[in-house]
């Protein structure tokens, strides 16, 4: 390993651009419109290149998802191409902007569900070629990431954490284009883990909340996650790289729940609310599930922070951004608080519940910033070297060379009352 050319990589893109890094000249303020399909909602927006958010919308999806027990991607690209001209037509109504002083178009083009990202890029090139604008190409997972630049003033580089439903993953975030991918999920996301425990236990009254906030609320309610540790989860807390495995979470708490609460090491076959000892547990079983996810968090997050710090990626002081859905989880944020004052970082910053799940304001604030530097700016002459691309890495892979360096992770304490 040498230190100057791991400096030296740069992510690179096919696309078409203006100007070039050697001459980031920074632009006036522009108004930028965010249009955002990668998976079951429609998010439009409207920002200024100095951070205001002049109109926002989401058309989302979920009770048709949760009707066909999951998402169906063809069925997702019907709903946008039925939202997405009113979700535009809302935003530039709500704004009083016309599309002829909109600076630029920026579109969400990877990572996603294919036929939703098809959607969202065909309205996109559309729209930017009527009114020969530029279009800007957005990673969505860089999205997420760059959002706190907007919400909390957060100042780049800084270390990215995304848990959400779809995705967990670690990346070190040098510049609005330059990202290192440090931990990456194996399998099940943790916002999938969550889910299924709510589906699997019909927790009642909380069926229309996202798993991470009913197990939330549930472990709240006196549980004691010492009660029932899950034991069999921890397999991959002794690994050495920075990446996520939350499958084996599922299956301890399945094991669990059964000698808890049936005596049978067999899987289950209905339901735990069928159960009449399951009420008064529940709360030991949720305050464990969440306490074992915290614990693979903060376990993958503070090798990557010493990582990070080892081949001076980053400064010794930097900002952690969190951001998806499973991140409003107060456990989750907890731990990860707690983690930021052990290494004597500034606190974690989370932005807003709202623009941690999908949205188009994390689009059009990610194309105002790469607009402002003038980098993935396509005109229509080029729109034809713009596709999407279903799977994307957000930068550099360095997976291989966190577990190659075997950094062990510092005993400190996750979580204080849960």
């Amino acid at each position: 390993f040498a230190l100057a050319p791991l400096k030296a990589l740069q992510w690179t893109s096919g696309f078409a651009v203006i100007g070039n890094r050697g001459s980031r000249r920074l632009c006036s303020i522009g108004t930028i419109l965010g249009i955002e399909t990668s998976c079951d909602d429609t998010g439009v927006a409207m920002v200024t290149t100095d951070g205001r958010i002049l109109a926002e919308t989401v058309y989302g999806q979920t009770t048709t998802h949760l009707a066909t027990g999951g998402i169906v991607p063809a069925t997702a690209a019907q709903l946008h191409a039925a939202n997405i001209n009113p979700a535009i037509s809302q935003v530039l109504h709500e704004t009083g902007v016309a599309m002829e002083t909109v600076d630029a178009v920026a579109v969400t083009n990877c990572p996603g569900m294919a036929p939703c990202l098809k959607v969202g890029l065909v309205h996109a090139k559309r729209l930017a070629r009527r009114f020969n604008k530029p279009l800007i190409p957005v990673h969505h997972m860089r999205a997420h990431a760059l959002t706190a630049c907007l919400t909390d003033g957060v100042q780049l580089p800084f270390l990215a954490l995304l848990l959400s439903g779809g995705h967990s993953l670690l990346a070190v975030a040098r510049e609005v284009d330059d990202f290192y991918l440090v931990g990456r999920g194996l399998d099940q996301s943790p916002g999938d883990t969550l889910d299924n425990y709510l589906r699997l236990s019909e927790l009642p009254g909380l069926g229309d909340l996202p798993g991470g906030r009913a197990v939330e609320i549930v472990a709240s309610q006196g549980g004691d996650s010492r009660a029932w540790p899950l034991s069999g989860s921890s397999t991959r807390f002794n690994k050495s790289d920075c990446n996520f495995s939350f499958s084996g979470l599922q299956s301890a708490f399945r094991q669990l729940a059964n000698r808890v609460l049936l005596g049978d090491p067999m899987q289950l076959s209905e339901p735990l609310q069928h159960n009449h000892l399951v009420r008064q547990h529940y709360p030991h079983l949720c305050a464990s599930l969440q306490y074992a996810l915290c614990r693979m968090v903060a376990t993958r997050t503070a090798r990557a922070v010493k990582f990070a710090r080892r081949t001076e990626l980053l400064p010794e002081s930097f900002p952690i951004v969190v951001s998806g859905g499973v991140a409003a989880n107060s456990a989750v944020r907890s731990s990860l608080q707690s983690l930021a004052k052990f290494y004597d970082l500034p606190s974690a910053v989370f932005p807003p519940a709202r623009l941690c799940t999908d949205n188009g304001v994390m689009i059009a604030w990610a194309g105002a910033q790469l607009w402002r530097r003038r980098l993935h700016c396509v005109m229509p002459r080029d729109f034809a070297s713009v596709d999407l691309e279903a799977r994307c890495p957000i930068g550099e892979d360095l997976t291989g060379l966190v577990a190659n360096w075997h950094i062990p992770v510092d005993r400190f304490s996750i979580l204080t009352d849960h």
